[in-house]
């Protein structure tokens, strides 16, 4: 499935959580390890989302430190 993290699209297994998406996300734009520790995700709607919440094809989260 896929979906978008910062503007950037990430594609990511199906079971996937919030934590899978963040970590392929930084993988991916090279953020250091100790950068993802400080983000702090959020959805389109402005609600903090816990690492663990599963995902749905086209959700777009936002990662702010």
């Amino acid at each position: 499935m896929n979906v978008r993290v910062n503007r950037t699209t990430i594609e990511i297994p199906e079971e996937a959580n919030v934590r899978v998406a963040v970590m392929a996300y930084a993988l991916r734009r090279s953020v250091s390890k100790a950068r993802v520790r400080l983000m702090r995700v959020y959805d389109v709607t402005g609600r903090e989302l816990d690492l663990e919440e599963p995902l749905s094809d086209g959700d777009i989260l936002k990662c702010v430190m």
